[in-house]
């Protein structure tokens, strides 16, 4: 699959790399015709002829960029089923899923944001599909416990960007957004904790469940983790000025001998991690 999403990427530059070639050559010559017939009818005057030169190749540029854009937006409408946008292939998909590669795969820039949703269309989808999951009950139903089991502490939930995410963007708001969304819940019950997660993607229809179940006595640490991300943001017009900008990313691990449980989280569940920490230890006391 990677390398299939690779090897279209590559035949998408090549065609781009091809489409800037032909529009030098185009505009090359449309520029030699132009200082021929301006030189031929201005009498020799070199500004005229350079002037309306230049103002010929913007016409074209112009002429050849709005054509362009018109035929990719075009392509995206009304394309077929097999359209390709970033190397992803927009068959079987629904509009909500092709919107969010369209929002990662497009750049920044005048013409382009044409063709991209906004921040906030991106946020609405992602709601939506986090709306669609009754965490609780899945964990419960995945986990095979009934509510009564796990009423020792109450249950804690978080959630953040996955941070096996294919794809990854900083918004016109300056607001760090991945193609990937975890949801995890914490169970407890007398002598337990039960842990489960679910990773969906934005791109598709794939989800990823994990569980796991630890005795209080096995558990020997519970860490929050903090590390910053340097990523590169571009905008103006063009597309072209960029900027670095720092972006937390939040984790916590619960750890037994020989293994442990990974999952995102976000600054407001530290308190709810603190409290099941506390707890944890005075049940492992007890334990």
């Amino acid at each position: 699959m990677k390398r299939d999403k690779d090897r279209d990427r590559e035949k998408t530059k090549a065609v781009a790399i091809r489409g800037i070639k032909l529009l030098a050559l185009a505009g090359s010559l449309t520029l030699l015709v132009a200082l021929t017939a301006c030189s031929s009818s201005s009498g020799g005057n070199i500004f005229a002829v350079i002037i309306s030169a230049i103002m010929s190749l913007i016409g074209l540029l112009i002429g050849l960029a709005v054509l362009f854009f018109i035929g990719r937006f075009a392509l995206s409408k009304f394309g077929g089923g097999s359209k390709m946008v970033g190397g992803f292939n927009l068959r079987g998909r629904t509009q909500a899923e092709k919107d969010v590669i369209k929002y990662f795969v497009y750049g920044r820039g005048c013409l382009q944001n044409l063709f991209r949703i906004s921040d906030a269309r991106f946020d609405s989808i992602l709601k939506e599909r986090v709306g669609q999951y009754n965490i609780f009950q899945m964990a419960l139903s995945k986990l095979g416990l009934d509510v009564d089991q796990v009423s020792e502490i109450n249950p804690v939930f978080t959630d953040g960007w996955a941070l096996d995410s294919v794809l990854f963007k900083i918004g016109d708001d300056f607001v760090f957004r991945t193609s990937h969304y975890q949801m995890s819940c914490l169970l407890f019950s007398s002598d337990q904790v039960y842990l489960y997660s679910l990773t969906f993607s934005l791109l598709d229809k794939d989800i990823k469940e994990h569980t796991e179940e630890y005795f209080y006595r096995d558990v020997t640490s519970v860490t929050t983790n903090y590390n910053v991300e340097n990523l590169q943001h571009t905008t103006g017009c063009l597309g072209m000025d960029i900027r670095w900008i720092e972006f937390p990313r939040y984790s916590f691990m619960l750890a037994v001998p020989g293994d442990s449980f990974v999952c995102v989280m976000r600054p407001e569940n530290e308190s709810q991690i603190q409290a099941m920490t506390a707890k944890l230890r005075e049940k492992k006391q007890l334990a």
